[in-house]
């Protein structure tokens, strides 16, 4: 690898982003970790989504667009064949990067070599900035993995691992959700997964619609079946089908009392000691005159 190249290639696959895209690829532009490729995939768009990634003047930057609508796991499969660095990292059009995300996950992967893939804790917010809560996930593989039908605790947006390890299982593209669950069960008895303790992401968790919940239920639940049936393990794959199922009717019944926001906040804890502060800083530089080089 030459000098020239990118050590970390980050995949953002994008499609009708035009409010967010703005703050979540100034989030990236503004990493204290400046060694990087950022790789935007458009499925599809119908809006100015392109229009205003294109206004950014940053090198940085390769957009690739050919009008058609393929699939998320399809598009970061392509980000990976695109992809020149050694690490691959994960990044939506919706979410906003701490500016030290890569170099602490970067870090993180230097002082452990055997580890394959590291996430992140995760502030959720609201549209408005204003957050609600942290999604805290343990640091070490087991503790990950420790029940594995009911599923891994790694976000998906803060993915950043070896690029030959996501090349060597490669995202499924006959799902249409949940496409970290299934790529994470695949993998786990063959790899090492670690999180960063400590907020590295804003998730934006009021866009998601009942409809999009329980699809991704869906498809966890047909994934954990079919991979633990296909590894002989059919007391995982009964017990990951029964509790799909049950936390689907929760869900369903949340929405239908009207009690959604009640629901959000039982899927945080609270947050630190200046985790609150820390966040709007972000949020401030993420909305900020667009940077340039």
């Amino acid at each position: 690898m030459t000098s020239m190249e990118p050590l970390v290639s980050i995949g953002m696959a994008v499609r009708n982003c035009q409010r967010t895209i703005e703050s979540a690829t100034r989030s990236i532009l503004c990493q204290t970790y400046q060694n990087f490729e950022l790789l935007v995939l458009d499925d599809g768009s119908s809006d100015e989504t392109l229009k205003k990634v294109r206004q950014f003047d940053d090198a940085r930057i390769r957009i690739y667009c050919d009008g058609s609508h393929k699939g998320l796991a399809s598009r970061l499969n392509e980000a990976l064949d695109l992809s020149r660095g050694q690490y691959f990292a994960r990044m939506d059009g919706d979410d906003l990067a701490y500016p030290n995300r890569l170099e602490l996950q970067f870090d993180y992967m230097q002082k452990h070599r055997d580890i394959d893939l590291v996430g992140a804790q995760v502030i959720v917010f609201r549209g408005d900035g204003i957050a609600v809560g942290k999604r805290a996930f343990p640091e070490f593989h087991a503790q990950i993995c420790t029940r594995p039908w009911d599923g891994f605790l790694m976000a998906h947006p803060t993915f950043f691992g070896k690029r030959k390890w996501f090349s060597r299982f490669r995202y499924s593209e006959n799902l249409n959700r949940a496409q970290d669950q299934d790529l994470l069960l695949r993998a786990y008895k063959a790899s090492r997964f670690a999180n960063v303790q400590t907020p590295l992401l804003g998730y934006r968790g009021d866009l998601e619609s009942i409809g999009s919940r329980l699809a991704k239920r869906w498809y966890v639940m047909r994934s954990m079946g079919e991979e633990f049936c296909r590894q002989g393990e059919y007391g995982f794959a009964a017990r990951g089908v029964a509790n799909h199922i049950l936390k689907g009717g929760i869900d369903g019944l949340t929405w239908m009392a009207g009690l959604r926001r009640i629901q959000t906040s039982f899927q945080v804890s609270p947050m630190r000691d200046g985790e609150d502060s820390a966040w709007r800083d972000v949020w401030q530089l993420c909305h900020q005159t667009t940077p340039s080089r």
